[in-house]
């Protein structure tokens, strides 16, 4: 992932060991909506994420109280060669699947730097999320969907019709990650997404070696 706007050796070791070795770690979830757009929230979990069992984001704090699985999924070609690489996480005793998400790298034509492209499965296409990455300046990972517009970083909905398929951004939706290691030398991430410029939910990671 190196580039011009991403020095991945600024990265603190820790977070490096945890991308490289994902299935050897579990993780504690903790959550917190705002209103009102936890309102926009319950109506989209209850209506279509819990249907199509995808995108299960936790409304009230006591969701992850069990804790959160983390399986990775590899696909290969038939030739043996390394396709796709998927991650499933489930909420612990609710059978939800919060994320089932393909994870690859790839360019956008408004980066110079590779990105992290996100595919979530849907109904009739996908949501894929494009995520910019950076360093922070005590060692952190960022990662931020925000971007100039289309065929930047950002949130897209691919969809498909008959003889057709359609792709538009999200302008008004944004994810940020920040992963680092706290005081205790412990590996966490917070993630927060916000929609029309107000925050939806928050997510913290503790995030440790089976």
């Amino acid at each position: 992932m190196n580039g011009e706007t991403f020095d991945p050796n600024l990265v603190d070791e820790k977070i490096r060991q945890f991308y490289e070795n994902t299935a050897a770690y579990r993780m504690d979830v903790w959550a917190q909506s705002y209103f009102p757009s936890n309102i926009a929230l319950w109506l989209l979990v209850s209506t279509i994420c819990r249907k199509v069992n995808q995108l299960n984001f936790p409304i009230r704090a006591l969701d992850t109280a069990k804790g959160m699985t983390s399986e990775i999924v590899l696909l290969n070609t038939p030739e043996g060669n390394r396709k796709y690489t998927g991650w499933f996480r489930q909420v612990l005793g609710a059978n939800r699947v919060i994320y089932t998400g393909f994870y690859m790298l790839g360019g956008v034509p408004l980066h110079d730097s590779l990105c992290i492209k996100v595919v979530f499965p849907m109904p009739d296409g996908n949501a894929t999320v494009i995520l910019r990455p950076s360093a922070g300046p005590n060692g952190e990972f960022l990662l931020s969907s925000a971007g100039s517009g289309f065929g930047d970083a950002g949130f897209y909905r691919i969809q498909k019709g008959k003889n057709v398929v359609r792709a538009w951004r999200i302008n008004s939706l944004h994810e940020t990650f920040r992963v680092y290691v706290d005081d205790g030398d412990v590996l966490r991430c917070d993630h927060n997404v916000r929609f029309l410029g107000l925050p939806v939910i928050s997510l913290h990671y503790r995030i440790e070696t089976n």
